[in-house]
């Protein structure tokens, strides 16, 4: 490690608390980074949930979609295998697109070694308005990854009830159990990853039931309940720092007249 990144992660680790992703990282951040399990807090990515629960996808052709950096740590090249392990009359209904930065023309160029053209688009980079659109027609979510954090992609996938496909790294077990709220396969294993999503695109009754499924899960994680578990950090932090100071959640907003009250002797 950098030594001035070094003397940065030193002076973070003299607060109160340290915030994580996942249960998955508290030991080992915790051994690697050397400070206390016990001044760990768990706090997951949130995600903006829609107003309103999505609908079935019903279009043809079947639209399947991975988002996020592309590459091989991303299980990219495994994913665009495991297209072409899937018998034809699946692929000849089926469109895949992968979105994202990173190894975009090395992915486009092993598409087309494999003569996967006309079933694989690689998109590269899209905005905010794409993302979304391509999330709104999609019925699996794919991210065959070799190490993860808690993806964004992923949570954002789930919250527009799209299955996810996906591997058990990082705390990604913390949120997708396998066959109840979408798919868990091996990283590294196209085989299983092109059976996995053989299973979910020929029946449309268990894509519904995991969708389902997948949007009720992402509602643990919306931006609200985000906000109130780092709030109530900041307040233990806060409460540590200065003993005897009372602080609470204020239930209608943050008024400049509760600051200078709290200011006064």
């Amino acid at each position: 490690m950098p030594t001035l990144l070094r003397r940065a992660v030193r002076a973070a680790l003299r607060a109160d608390y340290v915030v994580l992703l996942g249960e998955s990282h508290m030991v080992a951040s915790s051994a690697r980074l050397g400070f206390e399990v016990s001044k760990a807090r768990l706090l997951y990515n949130p995600v903006v949930m829609p107003r309103a629960a999505p609908s079935p996808r019903t279009r043809r052709p079947l639209s399947v979609a991975s988002l996020g950096r592309l590459g091989a740590n991303k299980g990219s090249y495994d994913l665009v295998r495991a297209i072409g392990l899937l018998p034809n009359d699946i692929r000849a209904n089926l469109r895949v697109t992968l979105a994202g930065d990173g190894e975009v023309e090395q992915v486009r160029e092993f598409v087309r070694a494999n003569a996967l053209d006309d079933t694989i688009d690689v998109a590269g980079w899209v905005g905010p308005a794409d993302r979304d659109r391509l999330l709104a027609e999609s019925v699996i979510f794919v991210l065959p990854s070799y190490s993860e954090g808690l993806p964004m992609a992923l949570l954002e996938a789930m919250a527009n009830g799209v299955v996810p496909v996906t591997t058990p790294v990082g705390a990604i077990p913390e949120v997708v159990t396998d066959g109840v709220n979408g798919v868990l396969v091996k990283p590294g294993n196209p085989g299983q990853l092109a059976a996995a999503l053989q299973n979910l695109l020929v029946d449309a009754e268990l894509r519904d039931r995991l969708a389902a499924a997948a949007y009720a899960r992402a509602g643990k994680f919306d931006v609200a309940r985000w906000r109130d578990a780092l709030h109530d950090v900041w307040l233990a932090a806060a409460s540590r720092r200065r003993k005897g100071f009372s602080l609470r959640r204020p239930s209608r907003g943050y008024r400049h007249s509760d600051a200078a009250a709290r200011r006064r002797p």
